[in-house]
């Protein structure tokens, strides 16, 4: 039988070489569209190391306490006066970059004899506590730490997969530049900066509260945590700071904000894809109505000679599903040569979004086909011997 409809199929080349190539087409834009939605679908529900909700984070400026004793008093207080308050659970001071604030600090060099490079996020004693950090292994910042005669550092898991085979990483030495840090953590995952992003490499370092870059305070407060909390917060910063130049922000809804400049080029593709979709489906019924109707001899012809019903649904169906097959097996081999072409990063997420795109689209665009072409089969199949054989 598949011969025979093989032999259908390239009697009938001119008019499935359309279709073929409406369908390659198609399966090509819904690849890309599923590619990328699949890519940040994924990213957005992949743990982020560390728990967001019920965190604010207090920005705070202190550039008038020009003194670094007064500055570090008044930053002690703060903290002590902040955590004296009914609902908060934690704080710990953060430098250089806090969640979703979109800014990132790398560094990175060849001084372990290979290229090798991080995000860095600067943190006290509290700052990985207070944000619930998971760790897979290792321990939290201590106050020992600040006399340290090597700076301790915690990195993510994806550190020691990416640079070190994934062994244990306690009490390992990393080199950056001319400083050295010896590692006491190992992160499960820490992800930052948005949440549709991949999970970079990231450490985490001991900031000095001397520092003056270390003056945003993450805050852990107790759930259903709400204005009043708030309120009472800023009249600490001010008795303690004499400034109002400050202002409170709760992490998730930072994350939902910057979530939504990434889900409003997601809803167009989607849009766009569904909107090809069922054009392509139209299209086909169309063409699969007009073909049938224009074959009503040979349908007449097959049931005079016993055929029945189903096989001649089956023969139609597959007629058009072989041409889809070979469509679908263009567009897989290109497909297959994004990671080829460095399109996409050398990792096994990157690849398994890539797998996935393309055996979605596949299943969808097969789908579509069987469904558009059962119907019209189906109306085929159920003429009579005698009036499709008069109608001819």
């Amino acid at each position: 039988m598949i011969k025979h409809i093989l032999k259908l199929i390239w009697n009938r080349k001119g008019s499935n070489v359309l279709l073929f190539t409406e369908i390659f087409f198609c399966f090509i834009v819904v690849f890309l569209v599923s590619a990328f939605c699949i890519k940040n679908f994924r990213a957005y529900f992949s743990p982020y190391g560390y728990e967001v909700e019920n965190l604010w984070v207090l920005k705070q400026q202190a550039t008038n306490l020009l003194d670094s004793t007064d500055f570090v008093q008044a930053q002690e207080m703060l903290k002590r006066e902040i955590l004296a308050l009914d609902g908060v659970e934690s704080a710990g001071f953060a430098g250089y970059a806090i969640p979703f604030s979109g800014s990132m600090w790398t560094n990175g060099g060849d001084e372990m004899g290979f290229d090798f490079y991080t995000t860095m996020i600067g943190g006290d004693e509290d700052y990985a506590k207070t944000m619930g950090i998971e760790l897979r292994e290792g321990r939290y910042f201590t106050e020992d730490d600040y006399r340290a005669k090597v700076e301790p550092i915690i990195i993510n898991q994806k550190i020691s997969e990416d640079f070190f085979d994934g062994g244990s990483m306690i009490d390992s030495i990393l080199k950056l530049g001319d400083a050295e840090y010896k590692i006491v953590g190992v992160a499960e995952n820490i992800r930052y900066r948005d949440g549709f992003e991949d999970e970079y490499p990231t450490s985490i370092i001991l900031t000095k509260q001397a520092e003056k870059e270390a003056v945003d305070l993450l805050v852990r407060v107790a759930p259903g945590s709400g204005p009043e909390l708030e309120q009472a917060m800023g009249r600490v910063v001010f008795n303690v700071l004499k400034t109002e130049d400050f202002n409170i922000t709760i992490l998730q809804k930072q994350r939902e904000s910057i979530a939504r400049d990434t889900w409003v080029p997601i809803i167009i593709f989607l849009v766009i894809g569904t909107f090809l979709i069922l054009n392509i489906a139209l299209g086909l019924f169309g063409v699969l109505f007009y073909t049938i109707s224009k074959r009503k001899g040979e349908i007449g012809v097959r049931r005079a000679m016993g055929a029945h019903r189903g096989e001649i649904i089956r023969q139609f169906v597959l007629e058009i599903y072989f041409v889809a097959l070979a469509a679908m097996a263009l567009g897989v081999v290109l497909a297959l040569q994004v990671p080829l072409l460095g399109l996409i990063e050398a990792d096994d997420f990157a690849h398994s979004n890539l797998y996935y795109a393309i055996g979605f689209s596949f299943l969808l665009i097969t789908l579509v086909v069987i469904g558009c072409a059962y119907w019209p089969s189906r109306q085929g199949a159920n003429l009579h011997p005698a009036l499709a054989l008069h109608e001819e």
